[in-house]
């Protein structure tokens, strides 16, 4: 009932205030107006966030958050989101997500004998229940089913 109501709101919302999501665009793109990353060099963060992800593997820590991952970047939490957001268009829970997802499908495919949760909590979700909602955002499928077409592909 909970989610049925939602989703009809969610509809009232958008057909009765269409200019809403403009508006909130709009609200989003003025916050950045006054840029924190004027005197940072974003191709240099870049390079340095793919190193910190691809080959540290610091996603795997579960409680990562935006101001550890500020520090090893030397920037503070908000130029940190501000450069999430703008340069990677996603919000960094959002970008956290997609990491840990990659690493998992890569674990799916390739490491067949280690169970789905042992590989949700390897690649830094906490819970099973947080892995399989993040994997399912990016899939739409759970992980087990995800392995098992890949394994008959």
């Amino acid at each position: 009932i909970m989610l049925a109501v939602a989703i009809a709101a969610a509809i009232h919302i958008q057909l009765n205030y269409p200019h809403l999501l403009s508006s909130l665009e709009e609200i989003a793109h003025r916050q950045y107006q006054a840029s924190t990353l004027l005197n940072v060099d974003c191709d240099k963060v870049k390079h340095q966030l793919d190193e910190l992800m691809l080959n540290q593997h610091v996603y795997q820590d579960s409680d990562l958050s935006l101001t550890a991952l500020g520090e090893m970047l030397s920037l503070k939490s908000h130029q940190l989101s501000e450069f999430i957001n703008t340069q990677l268009g996603m919000s960094f829970s959002s970008y956290l997500r997609r990491q840990r997802v990659t690493a998992a499908e890569a674990m799916l495919k390739n490491e067949p004998n280690v169970s789905v949760l042992a590989v949700g909590l390897s690649v830094g979700f906490s819970s099973q229940s947080a892995f399989y909602s993040a994997f399912k955002e990016f899939h739409s499928m759970a992980p087990g089913q995800y392995r098992q077409q890949m394994l008959t592909e």
